[in-house]
C-alpha cells in the first residue's frame, strides 16, 4: 500500500553537496573557488551543482557585496532532515518523533473525503477499524524543525488517486502515531491541500476532541515511532 520514495546517487551527491555548503548554518557566504578547493572538483562542478540545487528549489543564491549568498529554503532544510533521520535509522534503528501544536478548527473537507467510502476503507486498513468522520487537525508550533512536508517525506503508506467517474479524487499518504498518547491514530497527508504547511490532520476511529477533552487552542503531542517501509 505505500511507495518507496528512491533517490538517486547523483541526487544524494547534491544531498551531501548542501550539508558541506552548510555545515555552518542556514546561510552560507561562499566563493566558489574555496568550495571546489576543499571538495577536491572543479569549479565549473560547483557551479553546476548550485545550479541544479537551485532549480530543484533547495537553495536560492543571492550576489553581495563580497561574494555570493547561499541560503537554505524550507524544501532544502526539509531534505537535510529527512536524510538525517534515515542515517540515524540505520544506525541506532528507528526513533521518536515528538509533534507539539495546537488543536485549531479545520476547513470541514476532512470529513467529508474520510466519509468517501474508498478513503475510508483505505483508513480502515491502516488503523484496523472505521475511522471517525472526521479529522483533528493541529498546528505544529512554529520553532518546531518538523512540517508537513517532512512528515510527507517520511510517511510509509501510500493510498492511491482515484476515479468514481465523474471526479478524480487526489492520492494521500499517512503515517501512524498517538495523540497525547492515545491510539490508534496516524496523520494524513493529501496531495491536495489548502492547509498551510505547519497545519497537519489526524484520523483516529474516535472523536478525538471528545476522547481527549480537546477544543480550540489546547496542546497536543503527537508522536511517531519511524517504521520500515511496508
Amino acid at each position: 500500500m505505500s511507495r518507496e520514495e528512491n533517490i538517486d546517487y547523483e541526487t544524494l551527491k547534491k544531498i551531501v553537496f548542501l550539508v558541506f555548503v552548510f555545515s555552518n548554518g542556514s546561510q552560507s557566504r561562499i566563493k566558489q573557488k574555496e568550495v571546489a578547493d576543499k571538495a577536491g572538483v572543479s569549479q565549473q562542478t560547483v557551479s553546476r551543482i548550485l545550479q541544479e540545487l537551485e532549480n530543484k528549489g533547495l537553495i536560492e543564491r543571492r550576489i553581495g557585496g563580497k561574494g555570493e549568498y547561499v541560503l537554505l529554503t524550507e524544501q532544502g532544510s526539509s531534505y537535510l532532515k529527512i536524510l538525517g533521520e534515515r542515517i540515524n535509522s540505520i544506525l541506532y534503528g528507528p526513533r521518536k518523533i515528538i509533534l507539539k501544536g495546537r488543536v485549531i478548527s479545520g476547513l470541514g473537507e476532512g470529513g467529508f473525503y474520510v466519509s468517501l467510502p474508498y478513503y475510508s476503507d483505505k483508513i480502515k486498513e491502516i488503523l484496523g477499524q472505521p475511522a471517525y468522520p472526521g479529522t483533528l487537525n493541529v498546528e505544529l508550533d512554529k520553532d518546531s524543525p518538523y512540517d508537513r512536508l517532512f512528515i510527507e517525506k517520511i510517511a510509509n503508506i501510500y493510498i492511491p488517486s482515484f476515479s468514481n467517474g465523474r471526479r478524480t479524487y487526489g492520492s494521500a499518504k499517512a503515517i501512524k502515531c498517538s495523540v497525547n498518547g492515545y491510539v490508534p491514530c496516524a496523520i494524513i497527508i493529501p496531495s491536495r491541500t489548502h492547509h498551510p504547511p505547519k497545519v497537519i490532520e489526524v484520523v483516529s476511529p474516535a472523536y478525538l476532541r471528545g476522547e481527549l477533552g480537546l477544543k480550540d487552542g489546547d496542546e497536543v503531542f503527537i508522536e511517531i515511532v519511524g517504521e520500515d517501509k511496508q
